[in-house]
């Protein structure tokens, strides 16, 4: 007999419930009495007999539930083996169907792939910078970082990094916080002369290992005790640095480093994956703070208040509050012990942890580039969102009219008795296959789309392992499944309900996509419109800031320039050998093909800066300005020409401006207007340093140039000769000129060999572009601007593609209507207007409602402009203006192939 399906479902009566418990009951009422029966034909009374047969049976309520228990479970069994047997069914049904529409299939997996990839690739950036705990720390929810917030002339800022003595004052008045431990960044150089390579560094104090709570690999962590003075300097060093530095030596507890002027033992191994509390960078060794300053001749760092580079973190103790650690941190940073303290100083404690910048993302006292990086990245995770939801509103699209197309097919079934419930699982199960053949295609997406925008917009990170990890692969599985139901439930209602008697007399054409399916249709168009609509403005927005920050005149010219640093301070030269070494640097980097221009500066823009006393001759008080200073540099001639900063007024420095002749200064414009408005800065005379300091001449007038930021206020900076500049500006940085259209890696390793080329045992020199130095602040306009786009183009060509599917298909459905109107005489251009209307308007109606939604939200991002309003008006009309040609774009060939129906045809198939 050949099997028919599902046909012993139709006599599997025992799985319904309320039968199971009457048999079960029914069962045990027979056998009890057949027992009672027979013991009454052994001369038994009814009532005695009654009795002995349940004193037999025992417990007949226990054997009652056992009884329904296992048939239940029988039951249970059933309905298991039914659902897996129907969703096989439904599986091959639905992937016979798919082959047979290979180019349906198509449409569907790869829209689905983008935008599912699109999500899950911005949840993989966003979970590795913000989300994700720190590795191999213990209970990191309970730590706390702990910086000052202050008001200089009515502005707000705040400071992350403290002293070493701020620490220490910090450790004894802050009961709240324990183990209060500090740690900042390093890039010491390992080895000697032409060898020498950098190593990426955290200096750490003693607490900081036991704050963490982490345990080491091999050997032992640091601890307090190797952070005091006279303690031997020890390092551990990270379980990259072990396998590649190393080989994996299982041994390697106990080796050296030499780390600058230093010899390190390495006391242990931390374990994979470890950064520490470290977000944007991995390090290779951590470093005792004590004994490596004292190891360097730098005991300033461990005396001095105003030296500061700790980030300070605690682990809040139980029972103790935030506000309880910022009121006692408060008074520390007040206290008179501080040469530094000011009365508007207040404490702000946070979280460590990286998603903790998710809610401080609003918060204005936060420094500008940290809550503009976390503003973006947020903004991007919902614009990825966006992006999926356009996708799905196109995949819904497709599939409604899938069905419609099968509405005979379906009409049949529903006739034949398949209930509408079965039916419109099976449909949500074709949308599911879909959207499973979508995700395992946007793990591709995720991976190539993940390693592009790490290389292209994070480079600067240090990123470990493939974009797609167990985390990726969850939330794509979640948002396949989410993604699945979405689009297939609507249509799949839609289709199980169809009217039985029109599609099984006409099929397709009667009615077809008319009425609810066709108004269902354009919402969904419109809906896709509205949302590219408002990518493409902030992609617009985004874009126009991009290129106003590249226009922008920064009083610098930072493409062409290499900035070269090595660390010859505490090496054992003595100070006039130091300096001979850096002026040897500049005259061999001036011979390196390729460089025309080289100078030697104690601070750089965007990299370092300096300030010392400064007054004017018969001025008691001068006028301030919100950035502060005037910020002093000094520089040797030509570092004008070499960095970009125009002359204005006024001569350059000479070689003849040395120590010992009359000092000189030059000052930029600001400083020349605020000081001396109406007349000449050429002349004029200032002090700088102590009060009986010689007069400074100001020779020369220098345009404005940014000091710390692409975007900041007015700022006075001044020049003086580096042969006559104060003895506390010791900092060394070379800059160079290249020739335009020079390789700039080539000629940076060769300034890199040059500077290294003084002395056999020099450190590691670190050459690198200026332009480098601006990529954090270029970060979110970059990111914006890049993944807008990306996300812009990608919304503009599925809205393109949506549109595009509606009308086709409106124009297979009007077959005989516009075969009908050419009969009567109209002509081929009259139905492609016709179509091209329709087209335009369901596009010109999303694109209003999207240009008038994008216009209420382009105010939130705002701030995160470059002197762009968010309102831009040709922004916007460019938005709309693009949106409509594509519209027409996407019209033109189904409107081509309207004109092209033959009216006689048309006719004889009616």
């Amino acid at each position: 007999m050949p099997r028919i399906p599902h046909l012993r479902r139709v006599f599997r009566l025992d799985v319904l419930s309320p039968r199971v418990e009457r048999d079960v009951d029914d069962e045990l009422a027979f056998h009890l009495a057949e027992t009672v029966t027979r013991l009454e034909a052994r001369g038994l009374a009814p009532a005695v007999a009654r009795a002995e047969a349940e004193r037999r049976f025992g417990d007949l309520h226990r054997y009652r539930r056992e009884l329904r228990a296992i048939d239940r479970g029988r039951a249970a069994a059933h309905r298991r083996a039914d659902l897996r047997e129907a969703t096989v069914h439904d599986l091959r049904h639905a992937l016979r169907g798919l082959r047979r529409n290979p180019g349906f299939t198509l449409a569907v997996v790869l829209t689905l792939a983008l935008g599912i990839g699109a999500n899950a690739t911005m949840f993989g950036l966003v979970d590795r910078l913000i989300l994700r705990d720190p590795p191999h720390v213990v209970a990191p929810g309970e730590l706390r970082s702990v910086m000052l917030r202050y008001v200089f002339r009515g502005e707000p800022g705040i400071n992350d990094v403290q002293s070493y003595p701020t620490l220490r004052d910090l450790r004894a008045g802050v009961p709240a916080l324990s183990h209060l431990a500090g740690y900042g960044g390093a890039q010491p150089s390992l080895g000697r002369g032409v060898e020498a390579q950098p190593v990426r560094a955290t200096i750490v104090t003693g607490d900081y290992f036991p704050l963490l709570g982490t345990r080491a690999e091999l050997g032992r962590l640091l601890q307090p005790a190797d952070d005091e003075r006279g303690s031997a300097p020890v390092a551990v060093i990270s379980h990259g640095f072990w396998q590649r530095h190393f080989g994996g030596d299982p041994d390697v507890v106990g080796r050296t480093l030499q780390l600058d002027q230093v010899t390190y033992t390495v006391v242990g191994v931390a374990p994979p994956g470890f950064v520490g509390l470290e977000q944007r960078r991995t390090p290779e060794v951590w470093l005792p703070f004590v004994p490596r300053a004292v190891a360097a001749g730098d005991t300033t760092a461990l005396q001095e208040y105003g030296w500061q580079s700790l980030y300070v973190v605690g682990r809040l103790r139980p029972g103790a509050s935030d506000a309880q650690a910022e009121a006692q941190s408060t008074v520390v940073f007040r206290s008179p012990r501080n040469p530094n303290a000011d009365t508007t100083a207040r404490a702000l404690v946070r979280s460590v942890l990286p998603r903790a910048v998710l809610s401080a993302a609003e918060d204005e006292s936060l420094p500008g580039d940290g809550r503009a990086n976390a503003r973006v990245a947020v903004l991007l995770a919902g614009v990825s969102l966006l992006v999926l939801l356009i996708a799905c509103a196109n995949v819904a699209n497709l599939l409604l009219a899938r069905a419609l197309q099968r509405r005979r097919e379906i009409a049949v079934r529903l006739a034949l008795g398949v209930s509408r419930r079965r039916l419109a699982l099976q449909l949500v199960t074709e949308s599911l296959l879909l959207a499973a053949a979508g995700g395992l295609a946007a793990l591709l997406v995720v991976h190539w789309g993940g390693l592009l925008v790490r290389h292209l917009l994070l480079g600067d990170v240090a990123w470990e392992g493939s974009p797609v990890d167990g985390r990726v692969l969850a939330f794509t599985a979640v948002a396949t499944v989410l993604t699945g139901l979405l689009t297939g439930l609507v249509p799949a209602l839609q289709a199980s309900r169809p009217s039985l008697t029109s599609a099984l007399r006409t099929g397709l054409r009667a009615g077809g996509g008319g009425g609810r399916h066709s108004r269902l249709r354009a919402a969904l168009l419109v809906t896709q419109t509205v949302l590219s609509v408002v990518l493409l403005a902030g992609t617009g927005l985004f874009v126009r800031s991009l290129v106003r920050v590249g226009n922008e005149r920064l009083g610098l010219d930072v493409d062409q320039v290499l900035v070269g640093t090595m660390r010859l301070r505490g090496l054992g030269y003595a100070p006039p050998r130091v300096e001979a070494m850096y002026r040897e640097m500049a005259e061999r980097v001036g011979a390196v093909p390729g460089v025309r221009g080289v100078a030697l500066a104690t601070a750089l823009p965007f990299y370092s800066t300096s300030s010392i006393t400064f007054r004017l001759p018969g001025r008691d008080s001068l006028p301030r300005v919100a950035d502060g200073g005037p910020y002093i540099n000094a520089v040797t001639p030509g570092y004008l020409r070499t960095v970009g900063t125009r002359l204005l007024r006024g001569r350059d420095f000479t070689d003849a401006d040395r120590a010992g002749t009359a000092p000189v200064a030059i000052v930029n414009q600001a400083m020349a207007e605020l000081y001396w408005p109406g007349e000449s800065a050429i002349g004029q005379c200032i002090i700088v340093g102590d009060t009986e300091a010689p007069c400074t001449t100001v020779v020369g007038v220098m345009e404005n140039a940014r000091r710390q930021g692409i975007v900041e206020g007015t700022s006075l900076q001044y020049l003086v000769p580096l042969e006559q500049a104060p003895r506390f500006l010791r900092g060394r940085q070379l800059v160079a000129r290249v020739d335009q259209g020079a390789d700039l890696a080539r000629v940076s390793a060769a300034v890199a060999r040059a500077m290294q080329g003084v002395a056999a045992d020099l450190p590691y020199a670190d050459v690198f572009p200026m332009s480098d130095l601006l990529q954090g602040e270029l970060r979110p306009w970059r990111m914006g601007a890049a993944l807008f786009g990306a996300f812009g183009a990608l919304a503009l060509l599925l809205a393109a593609v949506g549109l595009y599917g509606v009308v086709a298909y409106s124009v297979s459905q009007r077959t005989q209507e516009l075969g009908v109107r050419m009969a009567l005489g109209a002509q081929a251009k009259d139905v492609r207007l016709l179509v091209l209307r329709q087209g335009v308007a369901l596009a010109a109606a999303g694109a209003i409602v999207g240009g008038a939604l994008a216009l209420l939200l382009a105010p939130r991002v705002g701030d995160l402009l470059f002197e762009t309003s968010p309102r831009d008006p040709v922004v916007f009309g460019g938005v709309v203006t693009t949106m409509l040609v594509v519209a027409v774009a996407a019209c033109l060939a189904p409107a081509w192939r309207a004109s092209r129906v033959d009216p006689a045809i048309t006719m004889r198939a009616e």
